[in-house]
């Protein structure tokens, strides 16, 4: 939303990827590195946020290390795999961020 100076992003890997963990924080760690300050350097973005599903716990932790807040969960709103699961909204401000 350029009128807000807000984006979402999303980071999608097959699931075989995360196996690794070493390997899987170090890519999310590096698409965070250079998408962070692209949005707030370069577009002068206010916000960056994110939605996350529970069952992706590594994710979450990753997306906390980095700087981004929980602001919310939308309670058992997704289906995978024949469960429903709860999905978390993530946020990052951008005078909350640290190159």
């Amino acid at each position: 939303s350029w009128l807000n100076r807000t984006a979402e992003i999303s980071f999608l890997v097959y699931t075989s990827r995360t196996v690794n963990s070493s390997s899987y924080e170090g890519d999310f760690f590096g698409f965070l590195s250079l998408i962070a300050p692209l949005a707030f350097e370069e577009l002068h973005l206010a916000r960056l946020f994110t939605e996350t599903y529970q069952n992706r716990g590594h994710h979450i932790s990753i997306l906390e290390k980095y700087g981004f807040i929980r602001e919310g969960v939308l309670r058992r709103s997704v289906v995978i795999n024949g469960r429903r699961l709860d999905s978390m909204i993530h946020g990052l401000l951008r005078d909350e961020w640290t190159s």
